[in-house]
């Protein structure tokens, strides 16, 4: 702003000077008037008796010119002192015993009406200090992964056998993903021993973090070794070849925001499969901490080994900030779409990527997923122009504290070099980036009318990401519930003579709890998206399916839905919700006098007696919704109670205090319900099970409950299994009053059964798969967060693990 003022005033002066030859010249802030920026890095250049050479770089749209230099012999400058763009300067300074000083002015320049005007100055501080300057080669952290081999492979985070070195090591921890192990198979260098870094499935990635920097040390030496190896199927041959571009070193200086930087490689110095990689660079700020992370763009061909970081005479200048430091290149919706595959790629490894968007997802109308924003071209009516950005935080989850979009927010969207990836994944266009990673940039920069655009139920998946209409639906025959409260819910229409698919998120307002009518006709309305290669229309408010709504009173959940009692008798309670029930009354009966019912409210409670025969037993209760005298609607609870001696099926159901968010596909929170319907069950031992199923092979599954109402101290306990082959934890939290008390996290074993997707046929559970947590200082309105992250989220994680919960019980 500043700048702009001043370009005023010399406008003002120089139409002023010349008023006879021209008529006037405007202060709107819309004259053509060029403000060349400039910036350079770093600001400061030291060297020792030794003297030597170091670069800074000059950042410019415009002219500009350096001073300063003249008369200092003891220092040159190269190519040049004058010039315009960008530009990197060498400063030569001799060998000498005396020490010098001097600042270089860097200043900018703009031509108006023909004078060239001084616009900014920069400066840079060289000095020489014999003796003053820290010794190249001091070893800051090295690491060799070990001299032991070992004779398999090992998870980054599981594996003990580090050897880390240097004067910054003693604090530094390693983290990997999923797929990034350290192993010694394949080809064997001759370098610190036959340990290696084995990078799997892409993009996957071994970062070293927090390793210390002393004061003054930002000229630095990074160097390592790294294989590539790729059998050709055909030929039999390898290729090992080894590419930078595919393998990408960075540097943060808070595990956050990253920089790549370049790096030399040479080969046949280990083996001739080896490469010896070094990077030279200079810091532009001092840090106390340096983040090095190596990241593979393929799958299962690279290798790293003895990393080795030292003090040296700088290089490549590091801004901290990521984005790889190239130039922002204009790209379109459509374009984006084009370039996607089944397989993640990077949009673009050298530039970031920007384009205005219009937000489409709507956060007050409550039908969002989370880390999930739906943008599409401003003004667009045809196919190809919406888009999924997915996990970035505050830019793209409406459930962050911080995000601040609305529907018709005008939006510029800048994706980040070498760290924004797009894949078509299972249909879905989506852009995406490594969690805790920015690699998207949303502001604002305006509004815009969402207007939908009519289409087909047919070509709806053409149309994801953008506000539709899909005119003359008809609702299926039998009335259901839109969602419940923390259960969403899925129908499936017809229009056209296809399928439609209707989404409604768990706790929409004014949705949730409420009835479609069955067979109405009309139009529905919301954004279009894509999951697992089915097309889904997601309502954004009540009036998007007003065709729809019905006022007719309804149960619309009995929880449980199936009874187990023990054979020596128990008591046991239903919950029922009901919509639009004003005047109405609960009435329930069983089939089986054994079982005896009463109501209060909505809670009946179910009596069994003692089992004094040599079978079980096995009732109905059916539950009704009364009005006038007449039932309005009717469901029903399956009873049993085991014979003498035999072990209940209650042992594997779920406590009726948990109201179950997970159902069939709920990928929004990366859990799913075990299933109990009638030909879709999960057993256990043989006995069918309720329970929850957390995450997927790439993210963290998280669940909350209702509000237990229920106070004081309690005891929660849950079988858990991991899924086949793998490993998992299970971590519990309380929330709104109470905590846990000990462990509040077990390591789940795998099983066998646990595999694919439910319903899930598991044997061979004891009670060593029984786990128990105590709860403490619960209040009525308590809930329990269950998940397989630490961080409670349900977000791209490779490493936590997948697992399954049943028996839930809180007594």
């Amino acid at each position: 702003m500043k700048k702009l003022h001043l370009f005023r005033w010399l406008c003002g002066v120089v139409c002023a000077a010349a008023a006879l030859a021209f008529p006037g010249c405007s202060d709107n802030d819309d004259d053509p008037i060029f403000v060349p920026t400039l910036d350079v890095s770093p600001t400061e250049l030291k060297f020792d008796e030794k003297g030597g050479a170091k670069t800074f770089e000059v950042v410019c749209d415009g002219m500009w010119k350096i001073t300063g230099a003249e008369g200092q012999e003891w220092l040159a400058l190269t190519p040049e002192t004058e010039g315009s763009g960008n530009r990197t300067i060498t400063v030569t300074v001799g060998a000498d015993q005396t020490a010098h000083s001097v600042e270089l002015k860097v200043t900018s320049y703009a031509s108006i009406m023909g004078v060239l005007k001084e616009v900014d100055t920069k400066t840079v501080k060289v000095e020489q200090t014999p003796g003053g300057v820290a010794p190249v080669g001091e070893l800051i952290w090295s690491e060799t992964c070990g001299t032991e081999a070992l004779s398999g492979s090992t998870l980054i985070g599981d594996y003990t056998g580090w050897n880390k070195e240097g004067m910054g090591a003693a604090e530094v921890t390693y983290t990997g993903t999923e797929k990034t192990t350290v192993r010694a198979s394949g080809l064997q260098n001759q370098g610190s021993g036959h340990n290696e870094i084995f990078f799997g499935t892409a993009p996957t990635s071994f970062t070293a973090n927090g390793i210390a920097l002393a004061a003054g040390q930002t000229a630095l030496k990074l160097t390592f070794i790294g294989s590539y190896s790729k059998k050709n199927e055909t030929t039999g041959e390898y290729d090992n070849t080894f590419d930078p571009s595919k393998f990408k070193v960075s540097l943060s200086k808070d595990g956050e925001a990253w920089t790549d930087i370049e790096y030399t490689v040479s080969g046949g110095e280990a083996t001739p499969y080896w490469v010896s990689a070094t990077s030279d660079f200079t810091l532009a700020e001092a840090v106390d901490k340096l983040y090095i992370r190596f990241l593979a763009e393929t799958s299962s061909v690279y290798r790293l080994d003895d990393m080795k970081l030292v003090t040296g005479e700088g290089g490549q200048t590091v801004n901290f900030g990521g984005g790889g430091g190239g130039d922002v290149v204009a790209i379109t919706i459509p374009e984006i779409i084009a370039k996607m595959t089944a397989e993640q790629t990077v949009l673009d490894a050298s530039a970031d990527r920007t384009f205005e968007a219009v937000v489409v997802t709507d956060k007050q109308g409550g039908n969002v997923n989370n880390n999930n924003l739906q943008v599409m071209t401003p003004g667009a009516t045809t196919a190809g122009n919406g888009i999924t950005l997915y996990g970035s935080g505050k830019y793209t989850n409406p459930n962050d504290a911080e995000f601040a979009f609305a529907k018709g927010d005008k939006v510029k969207v800048t994706l980040k070099a070498g760290k924004a990836r797009i894949v078509n994944y299972q249909g879905l266009y989506e852009v995406t980036g490594s969690q805790g990673d920015e690699w998207c940039v949303i502001e604002k920069i305006g509004t815009q009318a969402v207007v939908p655009v009519t289409v087909a139920a047919s070509d709806l998946a053409s149309f994801q990401g953008m506000a539709v209409t899909v005119k003359g639906a008809k609702a299926p025959a039998t009335a259901a519930v839109w969602c419940e409260a923390e259960k969403y819910g899925t129908h499936t229409f017809t229009a056209g003579g296809s399928d439609l698919t209707v989404f409604v998120q768990a706790n929409m307002p004014g949705l949730v709890g409420t009835q479609y009518v069955a067979d109405a006709t009309g139009d529905v309305t919301g954004y279009a998206t894509v999951y697992k290669n089915n097309a889904q229309i997601c309502p954004q408010t009540v009036a998007d399916v007003n065709a729809f709504l019905s006022s007719a009173p309804a149960i619309s959940a009995v929880t449980p839905d199936a009874l187990a009692f023990e054979a020596a008798g128990a008591t046991k309670e239903v919950n029922v919700s009901t919509v639009n029930a004003e005047g109405c009354k609960l009435e329930a009966a069983s089939d089986n006098a054994h079982f005896t019912v009463s109501v209060a409210e909505n809670r009946i409670t179910v009596v069994a007696a003692e089992n004094t025969t040599e079978a079980a037993v096995k009732g109905t209760l059916t539950v009704r919704l009364m009005k006038d005298g007449a039932a309005v609607d009717t469901k029903t609870v399956a009873m049993t109670q085991s014979a003498p001696g035999e072990t209940p099926g209650a042992q594997f159901q779920s406590n009726a205090l948990f109201t179950f968010a997970a159902s069939a596909n709920n990928s929004a929170d990366a859990v799913y319900a075990l299933e109990s319907a009638e030909g879709n069950t999960t057993t256990v031992n043989g006995v069918v099970a309720t329970g929850i199923k957390f995450g997927t092979a790439s993210k963290s599954g998280v669940f909350t409950t209702a509000a237990l109402g229920v106070s004081g101290s309690k005891t929660l306990s849950f079988y858990g299994l991991a899924w086949k082959g793998k490993k998992a934890t299970v971590y519990v939290r309380v929330n709104n009053g109470g905590s846990v008390t000990g462990a509040s996290s077990v390591a789940v074993e795998a099983n066998d059964g646990v595999t694919s997707n439910p319903p899930f046929t598991i044997t061979g559970v004891t009670d060593a798969n029984n786990y128990s947590f105590q709860l403490e200082g619960l209040t009525a309105e308590s809930t329990v967060t269950v998940s397989t992250s630490p961080d409670f989220m349900a977000a791209a994680d490779k490493s936590t693990g997948r697992a399954v919960i049943f028996g839930i019980q809180l007594q």
